[in-house]
């Protein structure tokens, strides 16, 4: 007799639980949805960002940016672009057409950066842990794989480019000019 009560007992707290779980999750959701409205609202006013930078920044990119790279590929004897496709190539099994247009780079320069890397790194990469970045930060054809990443660490990270050197086994002051180089381009692009 007491099992039964207890059963019951279950039934009805978990139908209450049920509909305080559905009433939590629309206020949640309203309460993202509005954040998502704040964000797009600052990116307009504050930032100057166009309706199709924010279209392809929720809507369009959402496939790239859950693929993710870990810092710590590009902490190797490889070249950037050459740690960043083996990457791709050996761990998410990426074809070279496939990664030619998630970084918008040639697809012969894709074959050819992972021929040199198997060459200097014939085993597959130890991820251990670190910071990862959206694979979408690289698709700017008109900036370095490296210049994309530090770009990225300093003005969405905010990292210092000490932190940023120590990540990526640079030297800080390599970092400081790659940096300006990046913004000095930008800058240029922008005119």
């Amino acid at each position: 007799f007491m099992k039964e009560k207890k059963s019951k007992r279950g039934i009805g707290s978990t139908n209450l639980n049920s509909q305080d779980n559905t009433k939590r999750k629309s206020s949640e959701g309203l309460f993202l949805l509005n954040l998502i409205k704040e964000m797009s609202k600052r990116l307009r006013d504050e930032y100057e960002f166009s309706d199709e930078q924010l279209y392809e920044a929720f809507v369009k990119g959402k496939e790239e940016e859950t693929l993710l790279i870990p810092v710590s590929i590009f902490s190797t004897k490889l070249a950037p672009a050459e740690a960043l496709i083996k990457y791709l190539k050996e761990t998410h099994d990426i074809n070279y057409h496939e990664i030619s247009i998630l970084i918008n780079r040639n697809e012969r320069g894709v074959w050819a950066s992972y021929q040199r890397a198997i060459k200097k790194m014939p085993s597959k990469f130890e991820i251990r842990e670190t910071i990862f970045v959206p694979v979408s930060i690289f698709a700017d054809n008109n900036f370095s794989i490296l210049e994309c990443l530090i770009s990225y660490l300093k003005d969405v990270k905010h990292m210092k480019n000490s932190k940023i050197a120590i990540l990526l086994n640079k030297n800080p002051s390599n970092i400081w000019t790659i940096y300006n180089r990046a913004k000095t381009k930008k800058g240029a692009l922008n005119e």
